[in-house]
């Protein structure tokens, strides 16, 4: 059974949250906390395998609850402008995390570039590699930023996928084996599912005004 923890309470106090009477956001009230081992299972995984109709559902789910709205006290606070609502009580914003759920779908669309992209000419390709390579660079980010200290062990293994060419022979090979302490995605993700704003709704925003 996973243990659960909270995290301190950094931010503003109760009174302050009960004045604005919305759910506060994850930083300002302290994320769920729980230790548990990685899977990383590939199969039978909705998340992982070829191109099919249950892949694209399961990271359909995982992100759906990408763009969220916030009072505009919160933007305010870190000094941060976004889109704002036509009454400019909110913001529009995405967690950093769920940018980088959305890199690893865009760098998974392109391991499978025959499917996702094959009606596109050379200069949407180049567009498309550009944008894979910046979500390289913000998952690698984002890593560094919040580093897992879990400890990775090696065992000796032989036929391994870092040496294909001398199958017989044993190399040390990395085994995940260690408990990590992780926040309560699912805990987080209701949060941000009582936040969720549908981009597509435009007529809701304060667009600006372009001259035309």
């Amino acid at each position: 059974m996973a243990i659960v923890h909270r995290a301190f309470n950094t931010g503003p106090s109760n009174k302050d949250r009960n004045e604005e009477n919305l759910p506060a956001l994850p930083y300002r009230e302290g994320l769920q906390w729980e230790y548990r081992r990685f899977p990383t299972n590939i199969d039978d995984n909705p998340l992982a395998g070829p191109p099919r109709p249950e892949l694209e559902r399961a990271w359909h789910d995982l992100l759906q609850h990408d763009n969220i709205h916030v009072p505009i006290s919160y933007l305010k606070e870190k000094n941060l402008s976004t889109v704002y609502t036509k009454d400019h009580t909110e913001g529009i914003i995405s967690l950093s995390v769920f940018h980088s759920l959305h890199c690893l779908k865009k760098i998974k669309h392109m391991l499978h570039k025959e499917t996702y992209y094959a009606h596109h000419d050379k200069t949407a390709m180049t567009r498309e590699w550009k944008h894979a390579d910046h979500c390289v660079e913000y998952i690698r980010e984002s890593l560094m930023c919040q580093p897992d200290l879990s400890l990775v062990t090696f065992r000796w293994i032989n036929d391994t996928a870092q040496h294909p060419s001398a199958p017989g022979a044993f190399y040390p090979t990395n085994f995940d084996v260690d408990v990590h302490r992780c926040a309560d995605w699912g805990a987080l993700d209701r949060w941000a599912g009582r936040r969720v704003f549908d981009l597509a709704r435009v007529e809701l925003l304060d667009r600006p005004y372009l001259g035309y």
